[in-house]
């Protein structure tokens, strides 16, 4: 089970979360989300962390040409973008590891994103993975809502593809959210913090041991 804690803001959180057993830590670019960093404290966060840990960076209606040249200057190999994105971008961006978030909030959402799928394989260029999470209109991602786990388990079923279930994850109901919709990972923020971008170790440690335990 891949786990992925997203919204890290500090060198001591993104190494508590390493020491915790995550596979992943997310680093939010996005300048109007409460858990943004710069690309000076990204980078910083990622010379300190252990190298079993992947950082990624998550970016939201970002022109390929800034996601190019804020990874590169940061060190990172992996992208979650999020907003409007096409296939056309996920091919521009080739070289990285590249995984597109998609909010779920009814069944024509899980058509548009097979349609999505095979237009990337049109392109020759299929992500790496695919990210579902709860629908928002004012927010992308880190509300705390939870995503409709049929429709995600339906993605899973026919997409082909990695999922990472995110939306509204917390210790309390990840086992039963893995047992439901089966993703090959799980994406967690608000979930386990104290406050926006301020993770809290009891709820990060939980959240990882309950999300081991339901997938083994």
């Amino acid at each position: 089970m891949f786990i992925k804690i997203c919204g890290v803001t500090s060198v001591a959180d993104a190494n508590m979360i390493a020491g915790a057993g995550a596979n992943a830590i997310g680093l939010n670019f996005y300048s109007a989300s409460p858990r943004s960093v710069t690309a000076e404290i990204a980078q910083d966060i990622v010379q300190h962390i252990p190298p079993y840990v992947e950082p990624v960076g998550l970016f939201v209606n970002a022109m390929p040409s800034l996601i190019r040249q804020t990874v590169l200057s940061v060190g990172l190999r992996t992208l979650q973008l999020h907003g409007d994105v096409t296939p056309e971008i996920i091919a521009d961006l080739r070289e990285f590891s590249v995984m597109p978030s998609f909010p779920l909030r009814e069944a024509e959402n899980v058509e548009a994103v097979l349609g999505f799928l095979a237009s990337c394989r049109q392109l020759g260029r299929l992500p790496s993975a695919i990210l579902l999470d709860a629908y928002s209109p004012e927010s992308y991602g880190g509300t705390g809502n939870i995503a409709p786990w049929p429709l995600a388990r339906e993605l899973v079923r026919q997409s082909n593809l990695p999922v990472i279930l995110a939306g509204g994850l917390t210790s309390k109901n990840v086992a039963k959210a893995i047992r439901a919709v089966q993703p090959w990972g799980v994406d967690v923020a608000s979930g386990v913090e104290v406050a926006p971008g301020r993770k809290e170790p009891f709820k990060v440690r939980s959240f990882i041991e309950e999300a081991r335990r339901a997938s083994s």
